[in-house]
């Protein structure tokens, strides 16, 4: 399990080219290839894991499945938001039909069913021990509907360090948002 804080910003086109110049003016180069990011969210019946995120109600957790670059490697990822801070396990999984077709248990929410696909492009910095990562190209699909599809212009920076507030404060001078893609994309389906 990591520990880690995350802070993150919505940019809109001039601050998003604003930022590139601050990661060019400093010399700072992109720590993996752009990637494609594919997550399917699962939650219960009620969709307990959209409202407590909504509420800021802790501790919650968000599950999903996850893989780059169109590959057939998957992960499970359940992200833990608790008082503490904020908490990732992710496992290897071989076969993701088995949670499509069976869901997930878990002992906070009950059984999960697969609710949204999200995918966006994301590239991958590291800065003053830091990892920065942008989200752009985001796209929401309704896991049970065909053709229900919706696609966002935003731009997402999040950084991520266990001494975020010195390293974003005295670095970047953007506003600061509280943005979950989950919540964002269940808000467009109910």
């Amino acid at each position: 399990m990591s520990f880690r804080i995350e802070e993150k910003t919505i940019l809109n086109r001039s601050d998003y080219f604003h930022f590139l110049k601050i990661l060019e003016n400093n010399n700072i180069k992109k720590m993996f290839p752009t990637r494609k990011i594919q997550s399917l969210y699962f939650d219960n019946y009620s969709n307990k894991m959209f409202v407590d995120s909504e509420e800021g109600i802790t501790p919650r957790k968000k599950i999903r499945i996850r893989k780059y670059n169109n590959t057939k490697k998957y992960c499970l990822e359940i992200k833990i938001n608790s008082p503490e801070g904020k908490f990732k396990n992710t496992k290897k999984i071989n076969d993701i039909n088995r949670y499509i077709d069976n869901g997930y248990f878990d002992n906070l929410y009950g059984l999960c069913f697969p609710k949204i696909w999200i995918s966006y492009i994301r590239d991958y910095y590291f800065f003053n021990g830091s990892r920065i990562t942008i989200d752009k190209e985001i796209t929401y699909e309704h896991f049970n509907k065909t053709f229900l599809k919706k696609s966002e212009k935003q731009i997402i920076l999040e950084i991520k360090n266990k001494n975020i507030y010195k390293i974003y404060d005295e670095n970047f001078n953007f506003t600061r948002y509280r943005f979950s893609k989950y919540s964002e994309g269940m808000k467009k389906f109910i």
